[in-house]
């Protein structure tokens, strides 16, 4: 859950203010162990990219970091279970197709993400994290 009371404390910043703040704690957060939203100290940062993203401003310009942020992805559907298949019916409804034990074939409903789009951030060490998130008004 992102803590909303940071997002507006961060709002009142400048964008050059707002990038320092960011860019900081953010990205040795987005490389700790259990990820970013299992330490208390990341959050803070974590609402204002969010908030960010959801609004169609892009991830916060790093420069001397080294980083590499990908364009915006998007994937409405999560990952088929191992054994299955993405499959698109002819209603266009997303399905995972399988065989079952008894060799008769298995059409499961695709189940949609809450969060669809996303960006990749690759960092100097090769260590990449994949941000989701929904655009929002």
């Amino acid at each position: 859950m992102l803590v909303m009371a940071s997002v507006a404390v961060a709002r009142a910043q400048t964008p050059a203010g707002q990038n320092e703040f960011l860019c900081g704690p953010l990205l040795p957060c987005l490389q700790a162990p259990g990820g970013a939203n299992a330490h208390p100290e990341c959050k803070s940062a974590l609402a204002v990219v969010f908030e960010r993203l959801r609004f169609g401003r892009g991830f916060p310009n790093c420069p001397q970091s080294g980083i590499k942020v990908s364009s915006e992805g998007y994937s409405p559907y999560m990952d088929c279970d191992p054994g299955y298949r993405p499959v698109e019916d002819a209603s266009r409804v997303m399905l995972c197709r399988g065989v079952g034990a008894d060799g008769r074939p298995i059409e499961i409903t695709a189940k949609a993400r809450a969060n669809p789009q996303y960006v990749d951030i690759t960092f100097l060490n090769g260590f990449n994290v994949r941000l989701w998130y929904a655009r929002g008004s």
